[in-house]
């Protein structure tokens, strides 16, 4: 606030808008912006909210917002942060906050604040890559955001990249508007973060959303009001997900619509935490391609289901893997008349598809834990829900934990035993002890479940 975009640009003399270092921006930015280069720091400074726009006054989604367009490199990139003891927040209250077309570009220790608006041409994402690699968001801080599902709003959302890194953020209560405050829409596009690529894009190569927090202080309330965490929309080829694939790990998400959603091709999902999800995994049946998709290690605390909605007649085969997780009182877990069950695993279409799916889709489940104190624990395996088929049509149906082991090649060594969590959520229990989340040790011994670390911090600033 004590700046002047006449100024040098140094900490005696700093600059007023961010505007002025945008290298790049369109619209009306300021004079003679500062062209950033690779190695630069950017320090945002302030002990007061900080809008996005270059004026008072948004005139369109064109103009209001800064875009960085210099690649930093791989030694070099170019990074935006908060000068260590300001406590500026950012408005992202337009058509994004920091928009990015260069690579190599690191966001670090930022807060970010919502704003609603009426106007249907503004929207709110705070950080957006488009087309960029090795994209860095890191222990920022985002919360009280609300955006507009038309513009595939996201807190922080890339579009069409490689190598992108979000890890170590805070993130918390993210809807969608409603009438009053930007476009309704669905809200399953409203989410913490969103990676979209499109498969044979050739985008969408090792990602990776790691050590993250997000936490809605209200229970999950459906897709129609808000969507999951991390959303990885359309789906990519195996073929393009790079040797790594997408990796989430050491995630925790507490009280939202979903964990994973959508997902896509060579998802690594291991050692996370989920609590009061109404899916941990939702994945409709035109996500696009899900191939060797492994979902591991992972802690689900009073969540409902995993459910695989298969897609007909896709031309790859498709696979998911869940092993070695634990899965503590799935609520809601069975409902008559619907093909409701700890897992939702259910083809598309018609019958005359059958065939092609079992040929074709591969899902495997074992070595799991399983403990429903609440209510009875269902599996649905092609059962009866209104896109797929009825037991007699499909062979499948609504199974108990014994009709699961005996009616298909799934969970033979998995237990049902009541796990005991410590702490640190690690099952306590004979069998389940190392199942579930393995923790990270910061000293001493650690490492598998159980193990003598004392755990992780997944946010930190």
């Amino acid at each position: 606030g004590s700046g002047s975009d006449s100024n040098s640009g140094t900490y005696a003399s700093p600059y007023l808008t961010l505007g002025k270092v945008s290298g790049g921006s369109s619209g009306s930015p300021p004079s003679s912006p500062y062209t950033l280069n690779p190695g630069d720091v950017v320090y945002v400074m302030g002990s007061a909210d900080c809008a996005t726009t270059y004026s008072a006054t948004a005139v369109s989604t064109n103009n209001t917002h800064a875009e960085f367009t210099i690649d930093g490199t791989l030694a070099n990139p170019i990074t935006i942060k908060r000068y260590p003891g300001s406590s500026v927040k950012i408005q992202a209250d337009n058509a994004y906050g920091f928009k990015t077309f260069g690579d190599y570009y690191h966001y670090d220790d930022l807060e970010f604040t919502g704003i609603c608006s009426s106007s249907s041409s503004i929207n709110s994402t705070p950080i957006y890559f488009n087309g960029t690699s090795n994209g860095e968001v890191s222990r920022s801080y985002f919360h009280d955001w609300t955006g507009s599902s038309y513009q595939n709003d996201s807190m922080v959302y890339a579009n069409g990249t490689n190598e992108t890194n979000v890890h170590h953020n805070f993130f918390v209560n993210w809807s969608q508007g409603s009438s009053s405050c930007n476009n309704p829409g669905s809200g399953q596009n409203v989410n913490a973060i969103k990676y979209l690529d499109n498969e044979d894009s050739g985008t969408g190569q090792n990602q990776i959303v790691k050590f993250n927090t997000a936490w809605r202080s209200t229970p999950s309330t459906g897709f129609a009001v808000e969507g999951g965490f991390f959303f990885y929309k359309h789906g990519i080829d195996a073929q393009d997900a790079g040797t790594n694939g997408t990796i989430s790990s050491y995630n925790t998400v507490i009280n939202s619509t979903a964990f994973w959603q959508w997902t896509s091709s060579k998802l690594r999902a291991d050692d996370n935490i989920g609590v009061n999800l109404a899916s941990i995994i939702y994945a409709a049946y035109d996500a696009g391609p899900q191939e060797e998709n492994y979902v591991e290690h992972n802690t689900f605390y009073d969540c409902t289901d995993f459910d695989w909605n298969l897609p007909p007649y896709i031309s790859t085969a498709q696979h998911y893997r869940s092993q070695y997780n634990v899965f503590y009182d799935t609520k809601a877990s069975y409902g008559a008349g619907d093909c409701e069950g700890l897992y939702r695993i259910d083809p598309y279409g018609s019958d005359a598809q059958i065939s092609y799916v079992e040929t074709n889709i591969s899902f495997s489940s074992d070595r799991n834990c399983y403990y429903n104190p609440t209510t009875a624990l269902k599996f649905c395996y092609y059962g009866q829900s209104s896109g797929g088929h009825g037991p007699a049509g499909a062979g499948g149906g609504q199974y108990t934990f014994a009709q699961w082991l005996s009616n298909t090649v799934q969970d033979d060594n998995s237990f049902v035993e009541n796990p005991t969590f410590d702490a640190w959520l690690v099952p306590q229990s004979a069998n389940c002890s190392t199942f579930g989340k393995r923790y990270v040790a910061t000293a001493g011994g650690g490492g598998g479940g159980g193990g003598s670390g004392n755990g992780f911090l997944s946010y930190m600033q």
